[in-house]
């Protein structure tokens, strides 16, 4: 089945995400508005290095790839051709052209909302400057493969939060102008030596392609190597006829109406369920498709719509911007100062979040009254991470109080366990 619309997610997808099971696999076609194609590419170089770089009416990869092995060959050293690779890119970045200054404010805009996407990773065959990251090697393979991140409930509410970020791996290194900091992977040779010398490079792709769900950004579908890193996987984890099993991978691509039979193509033969799009333009809805249903504010907005919240606390101010995030993602938040403040009527709400109050142990007080309703919400004791934290949890429980919680990721992380598990359901 093609999805044809941003509105219709793949829920599995939207799970691999929120579940830390997904990796972005971001293309040229990511950053196309604002950075130059490949043709364009070797044509400049071509010119600064003074090589003419011509190539026929539809160049293949390989093509691409052999003139721009002729272009670093040409180059008086591996410094120069960096350095050139670099001041074509800077070039682009100032250019303050109309055209060039849309396209950025839309890359702009990609990267943001890319960021905000709880995955597990981002890997990137782009060398520009648009998505900083590291480059390959076993501190960053050991990152993704064996780090934590990746539960949506971790992540920033905002991308310019720099605590915790998606790790991101340059593949085809750096356009730094240092030949030896992440050199760039343009030329023939370069893509053979990364596929055939750098064990741990492929070994790191096979692994990340066999463990995670890979959403795949911009990307044509044409490095060699990779389709036989992809083909790999597929032998290894895929019956031939599983034309029921999920897919291995999602793409967003551009379909037109003439080929919408690539789309059953890819799903039976590739595993990869193509989000379709028929115009380039409407990359962005899917991009923001997917960032609304698994974002922090977009997962939020899904528990806790229209659900009420009593909130008690003696110091508001000190919660307020996190009640002000939950009030725009749909939920209805009453707040107290004191439990003398409860009433029968807040017994109706879906959850009950009090403080602990180190000096007053107020909390024990706020438990106190709901335990004489005879419906009560869940309570959780959003508390200040100092003292016994284990002793006061225990004893707040021992009151009844659904749990106990200190930190905002921990607290999102118990909302989700509260309005979305399913009994019976593992967490994935």
């Amino acid at each position: 089945m093609s999805r044809i619309s941003p509105a219709d997610v793949p829920q599995p997808l939207v799970d691999s995400i929120l579940n830390g099971r997904c990796i972005a696999f971001v293309g040229a076609g990511f950053t196309q508005p604002a950075v130059p194609a490949w043709t364009n590419l070797l044509a400049e170089l071509g010119k600064r290095l003074e090589l003419p770089a011509t190539l026929s009416d539809k160049p293949a990869a390989l093509e691409y790839e052999l003139m721009g092995q002729a272009l670093r060959q040409h180059a008086q050293s591996a410094t120069a051709f960096e350095r050139c690779v670099k001041q074509i890119l800077d070039d682009h970045h100032r250019d303050s052209s109309p055209h060039a200054v849309k396209g950025r404010r839309t890359v702009e805009g990609r990267c943001e909302q890319l960021r905000r996407i709880p995955f597990k990773a981002i890997l990137t065959t782009n060398f520009d400057q648009w998505l900083p990251g590291g480059p390959t090697n076993a501190k960053t393979y050991r990152e993704v493969l064996r780090g934590n991140q990746g539960r949506w409930w971790d992540f920033p509410l905002t991308s310019s939060d720099k605590d915790l970020q998606v790790p991101i791996i340059k593949l085809h290194g750096d356009a730094n102008g240092d030949p030896e900091n992440a050199p760039v992977v343009l030329g023939r040779t370069d893509y053979r030596d990364r596929l055939y010398s750098e064990h741990g490079y492929t070994n790191f792709i096979r692994a990340a392609f066999a463990e995670y769900t890979v959403l795949f950004l911009g990307v044509s579908f044409t490095d060699a190597y990779l389709n036989e890193l992809r083909s790999e996987t597929l032998h290894l984890l895929h019956e031939p006829d599983g034309q029921q099993e999920s897919p291995w991978g999602y793409a967003v691509m551009k379909i037109d109406q003439a080929s919408r039979h690539l789309v059953d193509l890819y799903r039976a033969h590739e595993r990869i369920e193509v989000l379709a799009i028929p115009e380039f333009d409407q990359f962005d809805e899917w991009l923001g498709a997917i960032e609304s249903r698994t974002s922090v504010k977009g997962r939020l907005t899904e528990l806790l719509q229209d659900e009420l919240i009593v909130w008690v606390d003696a110091n508001p101010a000190n919660n307020e911007r996190g009640r002000e995030f939950f009030e725009t993602c749909g939920a209805k938040i009453v707040t107290l100062t004191s439990e003398s403040e409860l009433t029968d009527d807040h017994s109706k709400a879906a959850l009950l979040v009090t403080q602990f109050g180190y000096t007053d142990r107020r909390a024990f007080g706020v438990l106190d009254i709901v335990r004489t309703w005879p419906l009560r919400p869940p309570v959780i004791v959003f508390a200040d991470p100092r003292g016994p934290v284990a002793d006061n949890r225990r004893e707040c429980l021992r009151r009844g109080a659904w749990e106990y919680a200190t930190q905002w990721n921990e607290l999102y992380a118990l909302i989700e366990a509260l309005f979305a598990r399913a009994p019976g359901t593992p967490r994935g």
